[in-house]
């Protein structure tokens, strides 16, 4: 787990919310690098296509999971539930559908960005 899955940890600990009894997981189900700044890695945004094709996996695990709530955690998260058009700095969502309640927010890793830059790290 990376710094801001640490931080995702460290939120839902503090909203009450036991980690153990989420499931989270990703979109795009591979990474793609971009930069290197020292030993970290930095993911580079998965594209339209990329969301496209990974989609049926994650149909597949709602469809087995049900979940009550889906909160999209960023963009990518937000574009496949919502759409490709879909902007989390603009479109605030949050909607009830015959099975769940779904809603997006920035993700982990913007808040681990603000708070880095924020402090000097």
């Amino acid at each position: 787990m990376g710094p801001a899955g640490g931080l995702l940890e460290k939120a839902l600990g503090e909203a009450g919310i036991e980690p153990a009894r989420t499931y989270r997981t990703n979109v795009v189900k591979h990474f793609k690098y971009g930069e290197v700044r020292g030993k970290r890695r930095i993911h580079e945004t998965p594209n339209r296509t990329e969301i496209r094709e990974c989609r049926p996996w994650l149909l597949a695990e709602m469809a087995l999971l049900r979940p009550t709530v889906l909160v999209c955690l960023g963009a990518t998260a937000a574009k496949a539930i919502f759409g490709p058009s879909f902007r989390v700095t603009k479109d605030v969502a949050s909607r009830w559908t015959a099975r769940n309640w779904r809603t997006t927010t920035t993700g982990p890793s913007a808040g681990w960005r603000r708070l880095t830059s924020s402090s000097g790290r």
